[in-house]
């Protein structure tokens, strides 16, 4: 083999490495949002029986509010298919209800399971009038 192919070789096998060191890098993020997304599909998944619940409460001439402990509701009316309570979210923390700018909102406190920073994941159920 002459030393141009052996040297072309060489290059393709560099490109190629560097090429796995980028993949290996995206799948590592895609990973990591993983989670993330799992949780706010499964929030989604809540918001019809929320809003209905909410929309109940205004039609009985009550003042909308989510439940007390919204952890608790969850986990009583649903049943997840990985047979972890309902009103805990991937990270393990349980779900809050809160109010943000006149919205009732549903709130995990996201991967540092603290809540109130950046990494929470909000999802808006009812506009409170």
């Amino acid at each position: 083999m002459g030393l141009g192919r052996v040297v072309g070789l060489g290059l393709v096998g560099l490109l190629i490495y560097k090429q796995s060191d980028a993949i290996v890098s995206r799948i590592a993020g895609m990973k990591k949002m993983m989670p993330k997304a799992e949780t706010l599909v499964q929030m989604n998944s809540f918001l019809s029986p929320l809003q209905a619940h909410l929309t109940n409460q205004v039609l009985e001439g009550e003042n909308p509010r989510l439940p007390e402990d919204v952890s608790s509701w969850l986990t009583q009316n649903f049943n997840l298919s990985s047979g972890k309570p309902a009103g805990v979210d991937v990270f393990g923390t349980p779900y809050r209800g809160d109010e943000v700018k006149g919205w009732l909102c549903l709130r995990s406190c996201g991967p540092d399971k603290s809540c109130g920073n950046e990494d929470d994941i909000v999802v808006q159920v009812f506009k409170d009038q």
